[in-house]
């Protein structure tokens, strides 16, 4: 703004104020709290010529609007768990930001074997953020016994897992999973404009690897990605892809329990639909100081980014080259920031209170869908099933539902 011009608007605003004064004087005076929000549409004429005044000096600036979707993502809780009061000043974070849409959280949300007490907990912990989550399953939400298999009388020892509990009982806490979170099923998507989210869980009722889903589970995310070909796609998921991470981290000792299975088929999957760009996973602990946590091995097949997030539970691989998991006293999270051509990845160190720009990735829409991105920068909007307000996640949140089923498209029972 030009001197001359600054000066001008100025005097006008002062005859307009000096036209007003009696006005308002004669007007009877109300009384407003010291923090009470005063809407620009029932300013009375004070407010109005403060506000011109403002602005003539330059002191009223537009907000620039908001342009991408903020996803923060959460692995590995592992509640209760190690390092509570962390996790607690986590969501304390999380729930600061301004700009922040909404919550994935990778499973293992419970911290052994999916007993009633942990889902309880978790429940109550989660209860805290104030922004709608999206959950899915992990191994320790139902693949464990939490009690002794050959005295049911007796509980499982804490941290002491005895693997491939019966199809029974891991079908009875897949309930509990999905009554927990208000979910009617444990695989979901939901679109986020120009984006489809699709939500897997671990659910195989018989196999005993810790990363497996299902065969009704493979075939609706086969129907699912055949509907969406033109939408851009990431996909959320427990574990990782195959040979997405290198060095010496779980390959030596059990790595078909750390890729989604079966792989075989996912592979066939994933190629035959290049709308799938990102592979959002957690499971193997891969802390933000281990190379594997952003290293060109998280490139699957030339076509999709496999974005691996932290445990929260301070028990990570720091190296790759660790043969053993560490523990620690830091989090660390990932943050997806969805806009109309591009994914901006950015990882927050919880313990220093800032963003780790080094880690930051912007990852491009694939080149086949170039055709769908507008030429222009528009409102990024969160859909549902039966609304593009974006409000319908807050409301179920505020009623206490964590994952709204309104705003879900449900996979079919299995």
């Amino acid at each position: 703004m030009g001197k001359k011009t600054t000066v001008f608007s100025f005097a006008l605003v002062c005859v307009a104020f000096l036209l007003q004064v009696s006005a308002i004087n004669a007007q009877p005076h109300q009384e407003q709290p010291a923090h009470a929000a005063i809407p620009l549409g029932t300013m009375n004429v004070w407010e109005v010529q403060r506000h011109l005044f403002a602005q003539a000096l330059g002191g009223v600036k537009e907000t620039p609007e908001k342009n991408h979707v903020h996803i923060a993502v959460l692995s590995d809780l592992h509640l209760p768990g190690r390092i509570t009061a962390k996790k607690e000043k986590a969501i304390e974070t999380l729930n600061a930001w301004p700009d922040l849409d909404m919550v994935v959280i990778l499973g293992d949300i419970c911290e052994d074997h999916g007993s009633v007490e942990e889902y309880a907990f978790a429940k109550q912990f989660l209860a805290k953020l104030n922004k709608p989550i999206y959950p899915v399953a992990g191994n320790h939400e139902y693949i464990y016994y939490d009690f002794n298999p050959f005295n049911t009388k007796e509980k499982a020892p804490k941290g002491k897992h005895v693997v491939a509990a019966s199809g029974t009982l891991r079908r009875e806490k897949l309930k509990r999973f999905k009554d927990t979170f208000s979910l009617k099923e444990v695989y979901y998507t939901k679109k986020v404009d120009p984006y489809l989210l699709v939500f897997l869980s671990t659910d195989h009722l018989y196999v005993s690897y810790r990363t497996a889903i299902s065969d009704n589970q493979l075939d609706w995310l086969r129907s699912e990605l055949g509907k969406n070909r033109s939408t851009p796609t990431i996909i959320f998921f427990h574990g990782s892809l195959k040979g997405t991470f290198t060095g010496e981290n779980l390959f030596d000792r059990d790595p078909v329990n750390y890729m989604v299975q079966p792989y075989q088929e996912i592979h066939k999957v994933i190629v035959e639909n290049p709308q799938v760009f990102l592979w959002v996973s957690g499971h193997a602990h891969i802390a933000a100081t281990n190379a594997n946590f952003n290293h060109p091995d998280n490139i699957y097949e030339r076509q999709v980014t496999n974005i691996h997030n932290s445990d929260m539970n301070g028990n990570s691989y720091l190296s790759e080259k660790d043969r053993k998991s560490t523990k620690h006293e830091s989090i660390w999270t990932n943050s997806l920031f969805l806009y109309q051509d591009r994914v901006v990845v950015k990882t927050y160190d919880h313990e220093k209170a800032a963003w780790m720009d080094s880690l930051t990735r912007e990852i491009k829409l694939p080149k086949i869908l170039s055709r769908i991105v507008p030429e222009t920068p528009q409102r990024m909007t969160l859909l549902s099933e039966h609304s593009t307000h974006g409000t319908m996640a807050e409301q179920a949140q505020k009623r206490g539902q964590f994952c709204p089923r309104e705003a879900l498209r449900i996979g079919k029972t299995q």
